[in-house]
């Protein structure tokens, strides 16, 4: 099951609810506020797979760490080109 992105960080959410405040961004220049939703809804998305795999445990059930993996990118753009 995959995580949900850093949308605070996408071209379309950067550009859409572009801020003068600069407390509205992080230091990689996301938005907190959306980043802060995909991580919530991370944390709810891996209590939720807990949860089958008690119900279900014969079945292997994944979790994609999306957010972490993309966020690597953008904290550090230039070490992967």
């Amino acid at each position: 099951m995959p995580g949900n992105f850093p949308i605070g960080c996408s071209a379309l959410y950067l550009t859409l609810f572009r801020s003068e405040n600069k407390e509205d961004y992080d230091d990689s220049g996301c938005l907190k506020t959306f980043n802060g939703f995909a991580e919530y809804h991370n944390k709810e998305l891996k209590l939720a797979l807990e949860t089958l795999r008690k119900k279900n445990p014969h079945a292997r059930i994944l979790y994609a760490d999306y957010y972490g993996a993309a966020k690597r990118f953008f904290h550090a753009p230039g070490h992967h080109g």
